[in-house]
């Protein structure tokens, strides 16, 4: 089974996926493995998390790499974006909750903790990748003290929302989150900066 990482033939010996994979996080080293395919087709993620006993599990396996830092600033940069399009959003699933239009608002909800949910895993990625300073983010507040109200906003959400607690939702959503918003739109772009400083 030939085995390449970014279009370099780096081993024929192995016949596994659990092998392959072994192999090309060897070579790839401080990298991220950001893709894998097998005679063509995109390995599933169940068969990397649990590998498959199967020999050979294909007649090649391409693995696709990228720098950590390179990778972790193009998602702060989407993440911001998608972001500052939420903001409006916000504030009118606030006015539609408030009037009661829940069929309307419920949907649209759920699309905005979405992206919230991005910024989560951004916030994890940051704290992962060397290479970015993560400290005073906005002059006065810590990056953790940031990441920590924005957790428990999340955490009020679900709340309310599991409670029904519909007056409380809307208020979050109209202030709160505006706020957080605001706040990380501008997080997330610093962050990214910093990202091509340093690969610079």
């Amino acid at each position: 089974m030939r085995i390449y990482l970014d279009d370099e033939l780096i081993d024929d010996s192995g016949s596994t996926l659990a092998k392959a994979l072994e192999a090309a996080a060897a070579k790839a080293g401080d990298r991220l493995l950001i893709g894998v395919s097998a005679d063509g087709e995109p390995v599933p993620d169940a068969q990397l998390a649990d590998p498959p006993v199967t020999e050979p599990f294909a007649a090649e396996i391409r693995f696709t790499s990228a720098d950590p830092v390179s990778l972790v600033r193009v998602t702060l940069l989407e993440a911001a974006d998608h972001l500052e399009s939420s903001k409006e959003k916000q504030g009118a699933i606030a006015q539609q909750i408030q009037l009661g239009e829940l069929s309307r608002a419920m949907p649209e909800l759920s699309n905005v903790l979405d992206i919230w949910q991005q910024v989560e895993q951004c916030i994890t990625l940051s704290r992962q990748v060397n290479g970015i300073e993560l400290g005073h983010v906005n002059g006065e507040e810590t990056f953790e003290q940031l990441a920590a109200q924005l957790t428990t906003r999340l955490g009020e959400i679900r709340d309310a929302i599991s409670s029904r607690d519909l007056s409380t939702l809307a208020d979050i959503l109209a202030y709160d989150m505006d706020q957080q918003a605001d706040a990380w739109t501008t997080v997330l772009r610093d962050l990214a900066a910093g990202c091509r400083a340093s690969a610079a």
